[in-house]
């Protein structure tokens, strides 16, 4: 920060020093000549930082920023991944509390899912309310839920 004020500084020193003289010149081809001068001058002092930089400074440390780029990509994967499995496992709860309606049975669903070959499958289905065999079916043959994975509780 202190860098950049200093620039900034510097800048505007140049420019309140090439508006002076501007001011100051008389009309003609000196005139012509200070605004020129001037001019490069105020370019000088703006590209100054550039004749200063030391070139380790301005090389890219391309191994680093592709190693930053590959941590930021795993944790964009595992966040995304995250997400799905959490909408997965709420639109399956409900997929089955429509089910358990649909058979005339109200039950609560929280639905845990597992990654197998990079999909997000149901794994256990904990059920709140009363057991229904026909859900409990349903639950095996169309989500493959297993029946020892499906936790029946009568209270939430």
């Amino acid at each position: 920060m202190a860098f950049l004020r200093q620039w900034l500084l510097g800048v505007v020193s140049c420019a309140f020093l090439v508006s002076l003289l501007d001011q100051l010149t008389p009309e003609g081809s000196v005139r012509k000549l200070a605004r020129f001068s001037g001019g490069l001058v105020l370019i000088l002092c703006m590209l100054r930082p550039l004749g200063t930089a030391e070139p380790r400074e301005l090389a890219l440390d391309l191994d680093g920023l592709s190693a930053d780029r590959a941590a930021l990509e795993e944790q964009y994967r595992d966040v995304s991944g995250q997400s799905l499995a959490a909408v997965i496992a709420e639109r399956t709860g409900a997929y089955i509390e429509d089910k358990a309606h649909a058979l005339g049975t109200e039950v609560t669903a929280e639905v845990t899912v597992r990654e197998e070959d990079g999909a997000f499958i149901p794994d256990r289905a904990v059920l709140f309310g009363e057991e229904n065999a026909e859900l409990s079916v349903l639950l095996t043959q169309e989500l493959g839920i297993a029946p020892e994975k499906q936790e029946w509780r009568a209270e939430r």
